[in-house]
């Protein structure tokens, strides 16, 4: 039981950490593509999010000395460090106010963590400590899977769900039941309630994208019907109506 358990806390992370890296990676093309025609084609805010997201969490590793969590996030501070620096660079002037000034809110808190939350120079008790880093952790980390909700909320107003990654968010699922496993497994509910919440909030925007891909295709199926068919062609040649046949 005990090696099985022990097999149980290895595995489940590794994967937790090949599903981190598809995530963060998932969006390193768009920002290559950025570079190349000076525009963005997706919404940079969850990549920002996520920067300050991948800061926090490393100090939370730090904090309870997780390895696992450690390698996961100095992975995504790579990859969304270079996202929002070509977020900054090429992002359309609305955008971008809002860009900056989730950067420099980020970076201020976790710049604050650091210094609060990692000495005992205004917290003496180490687990007062440890519970502002876990809240900050998953609110933050909320607020970076909530970020693609608004595209779901967009998609459903247009009716167009191109904007929504279906590779992002089954990456987004996969990376949150491991995670949750693996929170589970250390009784950290750190890990569990940020990780939980974004499997949920993955499910619903790809049942947002699939909806929206079934209707479009539901219209393009009645559009080409034999009546459709029937109708264009009486309407436009009797001889074309009877070739038909």
């Amino acid at each position: 039981m005990v090696v099985l358990s022990a097999i149980w806390q290895s595995l489940v992370p590794i994967l937790g950490l090949l599903c981190t890296f598809a995530l963060f990676s998932s969006s390193i093309p768009s920002s290559m593509q950025a570079r190349k025609t000076g525009v963005l084609p997706q919404d940079p805010t969850p990549a920002v999010l996520a920067f300050t997201n991948n800061i926090l969490w490393l100090i939370y590793a730090s904090m309870i000395g997780d390895l696992w969590i450690f390698l996961g996030n100095i992975f995504g501070v790579v990859c969304n460090a270079f996202n929002t620096i070509v977020a900054v660079r090429y992002a359309q002037e609305d955008i971008r106010a809002r860009i900056d000034i989730i950067f420099m809110v980020g970076m201020s808190v976790a710049g604050l963590a650091i210094m609060f939350l990692e000495s005992d120079v205004v917290f003496r008790d180490r687990a007062l400590r440890l519970a502002i880093m876990s809240s900050l952790c998953i609110c933050v980390c909320m607020m970076m899977f909530a970020s693609p909700v608004l595209q779901g909320i967009e998609a459903c107003q247009t009716s167009d769900g191109s904007r929504i990654n279906m590779l992002l968010m089954i990456a987004q699922i996969c990376n949150g039941l491991l995670w949750t496993a693996y929170g589970i497994s250390k009784q950290d509910p750190t890990l569990v309630v940020p990780n939980s919440s974004s499997v949920l909030l993955a499910l619903a925007n790809a049942f947002i994208k699939a909806a929206i891909y079934t209707k479009t295709e539901a219209r393009t199926i009645k559009a080409v019907t034999p009546e459709a068919l029937l109708a264009d062609c009486s309407t436009s040649s009797p001889l074309a109506l009877r070739s038909l046949f």
